[in-house]
């Protein structure tokens, strides 16, 4: 966060909408005992491995859910198509992929609002200073861009989008976590800074929290290459592997020693208290990771 910015970005809870999600899958008949194919989980692998092997004519294929269709990651990403890699086979199989976006509604009959508005993160940081942070205060090098902290308060569609993506799952969290209803869910207001960061080989952040603010996230717009640049929290609980033997050296949850790492995926979104310590180890990838990151502080309006 920019230290005295006075064009803060604030949102009312209530204007986001609610998570509701839809109740389990009722099966269709009872199970058969035996089939060709059986696809276990109805995420989008499961459902797109089904569904072309219907178009080949396949039918006795069965998808086996425990909750509702695309209940895990499936359902929690903002999608996004690129094609911009470092080998021929990458760059063929994202072109196809457009190409199979494009024609989505018309071979499924379900409109998955596909636009093409290109690649508005990499446009900007090709375009330097106008859109640069003026005053950075987190160590990092040269390999890392980092833009200014209005991100949120651009115009742009597809950014409006991502920030009530981000809000809608920011607000259910917090309310989630306080036990709030929605009396109460309807009086706090966000405030926030965003911005985004390209980040090239060798990249990396220096170990840093969020001042100033209750609640932070990351939105993983492209990881890249996966395997480096682990987004790494330091545990709060520094003492409590100051012994470590066989009966506590495996725990798990809320016990567990140590730093958490995280490898980012396309499209997650990841949310933490700003005070936790994190960062960022190096970018070994040939491309670029895309990352959005932001900052929020609330006040509760008068009822």
């Amino acid at each position: 966060m920019i230290p005295g910015n006075e064009d803060e970005d604030e949102s009312r809870a209530d204007a986001s909408g609610e998570i509701r999600l839809p109740a389990a899958v009722d099966s269709t008949g009872p199970l058969p005992e035996r089939v060709e194919i059986a696809i276990v989980g109805g995420g989008v692998m499961g459902l797109a491995i089904a569904y072309y092997l219907a178009r080949r004519g396949l039918d006795d294929v069965v998808v086996l859910e425990r909750g509702y269709l695309a209940e895990g990651a499936s359902g929690r990403n903002g999608g996004g198509v690129r094609q911009q890699w470092s080998t021929e086979i990458n760059i063929r199989l994202m072109q196809e992929s457009v190409e199979l976006c494009r024609r989505f509604a018309v071979d499924v009959g379900v409109n998955v609002w596909f636009r093409q508005g290109g690649y508005l993160f990499l446009a900007r940081s090709a375009e330097g200073g106008e859109h640069t942070n003026p005053r950075p205060l987190t160590q990092r090098n040269p390999q890392v861009f980092e833009s200014n902290f209005g991100l949120f308060r651009s115009s742009e569609r597809c950014l409006q989008q991502l920030k009530e993506f981000c809000w809608r799952h920011l607000i259910k969290f917090v309310c989630d976590l306080n036990g709030y209803d929605d009396a109460m869910r309807s009086r706090l207001l966000i405030y926030s800074d965003a911005w985004f960061h390209v980040t090239r080989r060798g990249g990396f952040f220096g170990l840093h929290n969020h001042p100033n603010a209750s609640w932070s996230g990351v939105y993983c717009v492209d990881p890249g290459q996966r395997g480096s640049g682990l987004l790494t929290f330091l545990n709060p609980m520094l003492a409590s592997s100051m012994y470590l033997d066989a009966a506590n050296a495996s725990l798990r949850g809320a016990f567990a020693s140590g730093v958490r790492q995280i490898d980012l995926e396309p499209g997650q979104l990841v949310l933490f208290p700003s005070w936790v310590l994190h960062d960022v180890k190096p970018y070994e990838g040939d491309g670029e990771r895309i990352t959005v990151a932001f900052n929020c502080w609330f006040q509760l309006t008068d009822a």
